[in-house]
Order: C-alpha cells, then sequence, then structure tokens
C-alpha cells in the first residue's frame, strides 16, 4: 500500500513537473509573442513616418512642378510676345507699346535665365558641401578606428613583453615553461 502511494505520488510529481515545464514553455511563448508584437508596432510605426514623409515628398514635388508649369507658360507667352513683335517689327509697324512689352519679356526672361543659374550654383555648392561633410565625417571615423587598434596592439606589446620575461625567467629558474607558469607570472605583475 504505502508503495503503491509511493508510486502515485512520483506519478504525481512528473504530472506536475511537465506541467509546469508546459507552462514554461507557455510563458516562454507569452513573452516572444509580446516582443514580436512590440517589434511589429515599432515597424509599424516607423513605416507609417516614411510614409507620411513620402507624401509630405510628393506633395511638396507636386506644388514645385505646378509653380514650374506656371512659369513655363508665363515665359512661354512672354516668348510669343517677342515673336509677334519681331514680326511687327520686321513688317514695319513699330509701336511703342509694343516695344515696351518686348523690353519687359526680354528683362523678365534675363532674370529666369539668371535666377536659374543662381539657383543651379546653389544646388552645386551644396552638394560639394555635402559629399566634404561626408567625407570628413569617414576620415574621422577611420581616425577613431585606428587610435582604437593602435591602442589594442600596444595592450598585445605589453602582455608579449610580460610573457616574454615571464619565460625567460622560467628558463632561467629551470621551471616547466607550461600554462600554470604562465598563469601565475602573469597574476604577479
Amino acid at each position: 500500500m504505502v508503495h503503491s502511494l509511493e508510486s502515485q505520488i512520483d506519478g504525481l510529481l512528473a504530472d506536475l513537473k511537465s506541467a509546469n515545464d508546459a507552462l514554461k514553455a507557455k510563458d516562454q511563448m507569452f513573452v516572444d509573442l509580446e516582443r514580436l508584437v512590440s517589434h511589429h508596432e515599432s515597424e509599424r510605426d516607423f513605416l507609417e513616418s516614411k510614409l507620411e514623409n513620402m507624401n509630405q515628398v510628393v506633395n511638396s514635388m507636386e506644388e514645385r512642378l505646378g509653380r514650374t508649369s506656371s512659369e513655363q507658360e508665363t515665359a512661354e507667352a512672354e516668348l510669343a510676345a517677342l515673336r509677334q513683335v519681331g514680326d511687327s517689327n520686321r513688317t514695319g509697324e513699330i509701336n511703342s507699346e509694343s516695344q515696351i512689352a518686348a523690353t519687359l519679356a526680354v528683362g523678365r526672361l534675363i532674370a529666369k535665365t539668371l535666377e536659374h543659374r543662381n539657383i543651379q550654383t546653389k544646388a552645386t555648392c551644396f552638394r560639394r558641401w555635402a559629399c566634404s561633410t561626408s567625407a570628413m565625417q569617414a576620415v574621422a571615423q577611420q581616425n577613431y578606428v585606428a587610435a582604437e587598434l593602435a591602442h589594442q596592439l600596444e595592450n598585445t606589446r605589453e602582455k608579449l613583453v610580460i610573457l616574454k620575461s615571464h619565460l625567460k625567467k622560467s628558463r632561467r629558474l629551470g621551471r616547466d615553461s607550461g600554462m600554470e607558469c604562465i598563469v601565475e607570472g602573469y597574476e604577479t605583475t
């Protein structure tokens, strides 16, 4: 009877252990699921912000395109007015009003050309500045890495000097030059 009771207790303990293991596995799955949900939410937030930025860029480009097309229409109208003035000059019909309009149109075209050249110059300068800044940042990063590498090499050199002096000392003393001696020599320094 005692033996059957012990076997029943052992069975219950085994069942409890397996239930505990299953509960731990479920807890771990729950933790993993929470981590995955958190990761998914952060990715979703990142993608939403990226989408918002892209929408802003698209809106900005559409606005620029609208301005450019209206500027192009204005320039085409001014060019047509200039051609009309040129045609009237060839036919001998010189009108002071058309000359003033032509002069204004030429002035506006020159101003637009100079403004466009100025914008291109600024863009070129910005690109050069961005490239040089990027290059300087890369050089600074390389200098940092080189300094870290030099520090590690100096530490390695010091350790090699310690190891070499310990090995020489252990040979003079006639001791075994095994790892125990090396560790003892390193601990004493």
